[in-house]
């Protein structure tokens, strides 16, 4: 909801800004845009409630101090009340704009009172509409402007980023067997830089996240004071107090360095990489708080590979041209493990090389056959460029992105499959075969909007020479893990999803299963070695000191 919705007129950035100078304290309102943006949908409902209630004094006071018909008032407050119900009160792209905004226009703050968390709580709202209404004359409009939106706004399941990136890094990519001449030991590297293991880097980052996590649903959405978290009380007991500042500091910012990093571009909509790189808020002290949790989750899940990347110079590319490889490994486990889970009879094709010894190619990453039906795979370690793509919007860089994301994959794969089915290797035998769907799958995730995904899609259609009946799908890794959810399943039901989902191209893939609630269950194919990090990561982080 945008100011002039609720006000009828729109608020100059200078008036926002006089605002600020004049009455924001900023530390009080980091505590409250902190638990705002970290809050869960039962929260929201709270803060909803709280601001009819607050805008139904302020319409009672009206009425007694300027003498208004109580009437003409009623039915404001009834106009209020109409607009606001069901609706969002505040959103992540305006809490970011504010956080952005205070750094820069306000002074160093003080530690708040009680009664300054109280009254920053009432103008929070209003406020953060006010920049809705200056966000939304930023806005370019059309597709770009719809591009950045759906990027800035799509939030994946953080449980689920959580255990993959714990696979990835912590299991697949340390199986040096799996990978020959081709194994890279980045893990190594990783904590001569930083002097902690990646397994401890993570769970120690998470311990901090579990902390607020915790609190977001403790008390019925209302606003904490007790919000801060000093990094050595939390660490205190366990067996890396003596390191833990070295993994959290690097992730902190403090107002000053705030005010710096957002000087030049506090008016550009969509740039919070800083926000990705520094999660932490630093008061005075030790004491620290999210600039909202899903910052903290990006930093423990996507943010983690530019973590590990930083550990190399800008021409080094042996993490990058690596991480393909475990990626690839990941698919074909979750996939192959969750087949092996249900009870439809599956055949595995993992990847294989075939062709000429001097034109090898190698087979998608895993191909999966029940009956004359096919699912062929193949992953890419591709993501959107954030700088050139998502922040600045750059026409030229999004289609890029699109090209080597969603079309030139597909090529290959459908390149592959025709070569397979016209008997180029014979070490996959699909003979029968009358229905293919071809999965395209990325790291990040290109969104499925138009006029892009139309353009993705002509591009498809130029593809020839397969003459069973085929499907085409481009999927995230998400995507992949739900549709690994449904291999568990019956494969006759499998199909019929798949066949279903590629006649609505405007959405994802586990969109399309969870709006039309289809129980597609965690495959739960890693649950031995997840155990074994638990096990590890208790161990070696949360073990009581002795005294």
């Amino acid at each position: 909801m945008t100011g002039k919705e609720l006000f009828q007129q729109t608020t100059s950035l200078d008036k926002i800004v006089e605002i600020l100078r004049r009455r924001v304290q900023p530390a009080a309102m980091f505590l409250i845009l902190s638990q705002l943006g970290s809050s869960n949908q039962e929260n929201s409902d709270v803060f909803r409630s709280d601001f009819i209630k607050h805008m139904d004094a302020l319409l009672g006071q009206v009425v007694i101090e300027r003498s208004e018909d109580a009437d003409t008032v009623a039915c404001v407050r009834q106009h209020v009340h109409q607009l606001v119900h069901n609706r969002p009160i505040y959103f992540p792209q305006g809490l970011f704009a504010m956080w952005k905004y205070i750094l820069v226009h306000c002074e160093s703050p003080t530690p708040p009172s009680s009664q300054e968390v109280y009254e920053q709580y009432k103008m929070v709202f209003p406020l953060c509409m006010r920049f809705g209404d200056v966000l939304s004359e930023q806005s370019r409009g059309g597709p770009v402007d719809l591009f950045q939106a759906f990027v800035f706004g799509e939030r994946p399941n953080f449980e689920q980023s959580l255990m993959r990136t714990l696979v990835l890094y912590c299991v697949i990519a340390r199986q040096a067997e799996r990978y020959k001449q081709d194994f890279f030991d980045f893990q190594t590297v990783f904590q001569d830089k930083y002097g902690v293991s990646l397994l401890d880097y993570i769970t120690a980052l998470f311990g901090l996240y579990a902390m607020w996590k915790q609190k977001t649903g403790d008390v019925g959405g209302k606003i904490r004071e007790d919000w801060y978290q000093s990094i050595s009380t939390a660490f205190e007991k366990t067996a890396i107090a003596h390191i833990v500042a070295d993994v959290i500091q690097p992730l902190c910012f403090t107002f000053e360095e705030g005010k710096g990093a957002f000087t030049n571009n506090v008016s550009e909509p969509w740039d919070f990489k800083f926000f990705h790189d520094h999660p932490l808020y630093l008061f005075p002290g030790d004491s620290v708080i999210p600039v909202n949790l899903p910052v903290l989750e990006y930093a423990l899940t996507e943010g983690l590979f530019w973590k590990i990347r930083a550990c190399f110079s800008q021409d080094d590319l042996r993490f990058q041209n690596f991480f393909g490889k475990p990626l690839e490994l990941y698919v074909f486990d979750t996939v192959s493990g969750a087949c092996k889970q249900s009870s439809s009879t599956y055949v595995i094709y993992p990847e294989i090389k075939f062709g000429p010894k001097k034109s090898r190619h190698d087979s998608p990453d895993v191909i999966v056959r029940a009956g004359n039906k096919v699912i062929a795979i193949e992953v890419k370690a591709k993501r959107l460029r954030y700088e050139a793509s998502v922040v600045k919007g750059d026409l030229a860089s999004i289609q890029s992105d699109q090209r080597l994301m969603t079309i030139e994959p597909m090529q290959q794969l459908y390149g592959r499959m025709r070569q397979i089915l016209n008997h180029e290797c014979a070490e996959i035998n699909l003979d029968g075969v009358t229905e293919l769907h071809l999965v395209s799958a990325t790291l990040g995730e290109f969104p499925h909007i138009p006029p892009f995904e139309d353009e993705t899609r002509r591009s498809w259609s130029e593809l020839h020479g397969i003459h069973q009946t085929v499907y085409l799908h481009r999927m995230s890794i998400e995507d992949v893990e739900v549709l690994s959810g449904l291999l568990t399943r019956r494969s006759k039901s499998v199909f019929a999803v798949l066949r279903e989902a590629s006649k609505n191209p405007y959405i994802s893939f586990r969109r399309y299963v969870f709006d039309r609630g289809i129980a597609a269950r965690n495959p739960q194919v890693f649950q031995k070695e997840m155990a074994e990090l638990l096990k590890a990561a208790a161990a070696d982080i949360f073990r009581v000191q002795s005294i």
